[in-house]
């Protein structure tokens, strides 16, 4: 699984091929071996095909469709694919690319269209923090959240941060006892909730 930032162009992603009857990695392969299928599928979208090319080295300047095989020996199996920038437009929280060939296993890789999180807080443990629905268990995308030391909101030492689709922020917190606060127009919640660190 890749997280990339929606709407970046020139994304290279890299696959493992294997072999359908052994299961053991497929070496040799190039853009017109024979059964080539590529697609990418953006959330609740249909597919669309990629039409694959040959890259003249793995350090090639990208290009849209772009397909070479890594290293047969230091690496067998991985082959570089460069993405269509639409793959990536933003819209949409994810896209898989699905990547085929004759007696090959169907590959898919999933690219979770986010910006990346900034480090929060001055500690040195990461801590994980997900926000969900307490009706539903869902995960809550787009929650304000931030951390204080005391219970009265006061001493903000992290945050705030904006949880992903997951519904997941990552704070670095010290040892010790701190109180999450959560705030989104679409629920109420139940301030705060102690964690221990």
């Amino acid at each position: 699984m890749y997280i990339v930032p929606p709407g970046t162009t020139q994304n290279t992603i890299y696959l493992k091929i294997r072999n359908s009857s052994t299961g053991l990695a497929q070496t040799g392969l190039t853009a017109t071996s024979a059964g080539a299928q590529c697609s990418y599928t953006r959330a609740l979208g249909s597919a669309t095909a990629i039409s694959l090319s040959s890259l003249s080295g793995v350090t090639a300047a990208w290009s849209a469709g772009g397909f070479i095989e890594v290293d047969p020996t230091k690496a067998p199996g991985l082959y570089r694919l460069d993405l269509p920038d639409a793959a990536i437009a933003a819209g949409v929280p994810f896209t898989i690319v699905a990547l085929t060939f004759t007696n090959t296993v169907q590959e898919a890789e999933v690219l979770l269209l986010q910006q990346p999180q900034q480090p929060a807080g001055a500690g040195a443990i990461q801590t994980t923090v997900t926000i969900t629905n307490s009706q539903t268990s869902q995960p809550i995308a787009g929650a304000a959240v931030w951390v204080t030391t005391d219970s009265g909101g006061t001493n903000v030492v992290a945050g705030s941060l904006n949880t992903n689709a997951q519904g997941v922020v990552t704070f670095f917190l010290n040892h010790g006892t701190y109180c999450v606060w959560c705030a989104d127009p679409g629920f109420s919640a139940n301030n705060p909730t102690a964690i221990t660190v």
